[in-house]
């Protein structure tokens, strides 16, 4: 096997991706990809064990020769596991770039409908011969991957080395699936043999029933509610829960603008100031690509495209536990008034800002301490999550 493999020249040293947990990538005889972690110190020992189990349980006869009927057949197989392994490592990485979970080929394969209808996306330019079949609102195990003929395989492998095949977004009223391709070259829309209720079902939001999730979705609504509705003249004159109510005004009539309560005063400067700082992140583009980055998943995109933030004081970081930003503690609709007068005046002095990371610096972002030195800092993010996520060519 592994000669097959060396010969084949699929035996080879990769740069790891950003963010990917892997050591190894393997594959199985059927040529479905499967990813080796870095391992921890329990992980190695556990698995050192069960390695140890399985060679006395499975001693193999050292007389049983290859006949060669057998090793006719292994030649036959070796082109066949060679595709598969190529649509298996395809099929993964588009995965990937649709930030959806991968479980292996076929298991990958048979819940990618739901996935994309769930997130409106759908799957252009598969020829059509290799799309799924649906049986009762399920994909039929005779159409997976590991299942296709060959040419099935050399049709979407002919496409998936053209670049034909990608996700796309779709529009909200259009329940599509796929754009398949015919033996022709034209191209037609389908969702397959999908039920309308199926399709209904899978693009409504599911119900969460854990009490301080539904807390804090409500809290999150209302305060990001707020902020999005707020014109940036407009005066708070009274407020409860999950509403507010505000007078616009004109620039003219902006001056004469007197706000006796200083309660509503402060609640209208961290809307403004919140919505201020979450938008100057958002234009930044961190990512390169015109997606929005959150205040949640700002570490994350900082350290995956060598960047760093600048000029906010260390109290309104973002507060991390388990590797994990926690939204009550450190999210800028939340933060106190004095905080959101420092913040203030850091903004109008353009301070705040993001900046490349240079080789060698381990940082996302660059704060001060109580007399106004500055220092690195990486949140306290754990050394197993920086490893992961910030690649340093140093």
């Amino acid at each position: 096997i592994m000669k097959e493999a060396l010969d084949a020249g699929e035996v080879k040293v990769l740069p790891r991706p950003l963010g990917w947990n892997i050591i190894f990538e393997t594959f199985d005889r059927n040529g479905t990809i499967t990813e080796v972690p870095r391992f921890t110190r329990r992980e190695r020992i556990r698995r050192k064990r069960h390695f140890a189990d399985e060679q006395t349980d499975s001693q193999y006869d050292s007389n049983d020769a290859t006949t060669e009927e057998e090793a006719e057949s292994t030649d036959d197989e070796v082109p066949e596991l060679s595709s598969k392994r190529e649509i298996s490592r395809f099929l993964r990485d588009l995965h990937r770039t649709a930030n959806i979970e991968w479980k292996g080929m076929d298991s990958s394969w048979s819940d990618l409908p739901r996935m994309m209808i769930k997130r409106k996306l759908y799957l252009a330019g598969l020829p059509d011969i290799c799309a799924p079949q649906i049986v009762d609102d399920e994909v039929d195990p005779d159409s997976f991957p590991s299942m296709w003929s060959s040419d099935q395989r050399d049709q979407f492998l002919d496409a998936a080395r053209s670049d034909s095949i990608s996700l796309l977004r779709r529009e909200s009223d259009d329940f599509i699936l796929f754009r398949l391709v015919n033996e022709d070259g034209s191209m037609y829309s389908t969702s397959l043999e999908y039920s309308r209720t199926w399709m209904l079902k899978h693009t409504q939001t599911p119900v969460v029933n854990n009490e301080k999730t539904v807390q804090r979705q409500r809290r999150e609504a209302r305060e990001n509610g707020k902020s999005s509705r707020i014109p940036p003249n407009a005066v708070i004159t009274s407020s409860g829960r999950g509403w507010v109510v505000v007078e616009e005004s004109t620039e003219d009539e902006e001056e004469d603008v007197v706000i006796e309560n200083p309660k509503e005063l402060r609640k209208q400067l961290r809307i403004q100031v919140s919505t201020r700082v979450l938008k100057q992140i958002v234009d930044w583009d961190i990512r390169g690509d015109g997606s929005e980055v959150t205040w949640n998943n700002l570490p994350l995109a900082l350290a995956q495209y060598n960047k760093y933030v600048t000029g906010l004081p260390p109290a309104s970081l973002p507060k991390i536990r388990d590797d994990k930003v926690i939204f009550q503690a450190s999210h800028p609709c939340l933060w106190s008034g004095e905080m959101i007068t420092r913040v203030l005046a850091i903004v109008d002095s353009g301070k705040f800002q993001v900046l490349p990371r240079p080789p060698g610096r381990i940082v996302l972002f660059e704060t001060f301490d109580a007399e106004g030195n500055p220092y690195d800092s990486t949140l306290g993010y754990s050394d197993d999550w920086l490893a992961l996520n910030m690649q340093d060519e140093t």
